[in-house]
């Protein structure tokens, strides 16, 4: 493995799960519960996997290890015994974006750019190894918040063990043209929508074509009722415009001329370190409504 890997035995596993207690559980992933669990004077998270032949579950375990970003959730440690696999993950202790989206108060226009800054370079990275990854699946709650609202994207667990031809079904969510497979350009459809949950602060409807795009955004971006309230006083109408652009882009149908993450990242970088600290006398309407159309010409 490339990222050494600490195995740790059932019996740990139990004694800091208190027998996977009720107490102890924190949520579900996609392949089954996620406990929470003190071990060797560390606090980590630990997901139960559904039993697979040992070569298998190895093979992930050496995958997931040479995956390793600071805006990924990093593999710690695993425990393979007849019956029990697990993958034992860094614990997050802010839990997932979405939760604070919609229920907290405290999180203005810089710190959400901060953080779609963070999950941005999370999936750039995945698309830099070699051969790509592509997550497949990025959404608003795969997206993790550590102590400091560090982003870390979510569910590579999930990628590596999805089937091939599971991997490659028509989807609306994730921004395919008919008949098109997974590739980067879903992801970065799927990071369109991310920022515009994250500006609206509501959950956005899959949007399927340009056409689709322009009757639903139009009257919306053009308005009062398009800015998450919670934002109201903490940015200026052009770092709101900048980020709307380039999550418009993201959002372009066909995939081809979508921007690759790179791009996304760099322009969040320029937004995040300008000021925009204040904003600006008058209405948060912004003036995109003409860029709307021509951007998807």
């Amino acid at each position: 493995m490339s990222q050494s890997l600490t195995e740790f035995s059932l019996e740990e596993i139990k004694q800091a799960t208190n027998n996977f207690g009720e107490s102890n559980l924190i949520g579900y992933g996609s392949f089954g519960p996620v406990y929470l669990g003190l071990i060797r004077d560390r606090i980590l998270a630990i997901k139960r996997m559904p039993d697979s032949l040992h070569r298998r579950f190895m093979a992930m375990v050496t995958k997931l290890s040479k995956i390793r970003h600071c805006n990924l959730v990093n593999l710690f440690g695993y425990c393979c015994e007849t019956g029990h696999q697990m993958l034992i993950y860094e614990y997050l202790a802010n839990g997932n974006m979405q939760d604070h989206l919609y229920d907290s108060i405290d999180l203005n226009f810089k710190k959400r750019i901060y953080i779609a800054l963070g999950a941005a370079k999370g999936l750039q990275h995945l698309h830099s190894l070699n051969p790509p990854l592509t997550h497949n699946r990025f959404k608003m709650s795969k997206v993790l918040l550590d102590a400091d609202f560090n982003a870390k994207v979510s569910g590579l667990s999930r990628l590596l063990e999805m089937r091939k031809e599971e991997a490659n079904v028509y989807d609306p969510v994730v921004g395919l043209d008919n008949q098109e497979t997974f590739n980067e350009t879903s992801d970065v459809y799927s990071f369109g929508l991310f920022l515009l949950e994250l500006i609206t602060g509501e959950e956005p409807k899959p949007l399927t074509s340009n056409d689709e795009m322009i009757q639903w955004l139009g009257p919306r971006i053009c308005s009062d009722r398009f800015v998450d309230q919670k934002m109201n006083g903490t940015f200026t109408r052009e770092a709101l415009n900048s980020v709307v652009k380039i999550m418009l882009k993201c959002l372009k149908f066909p995939a081809i001329e979508r921007p690759k993450m790179e791009e996304v990242v760099t322009e969040l970088e320029k937004i995040y370190n300008n000021d925009f600290t204040g904003e600006e006398e008058g209405s948060t309407k912004f003036s995109l409504g003409s860029e709307l159309f021509t951007i998807y010409e």
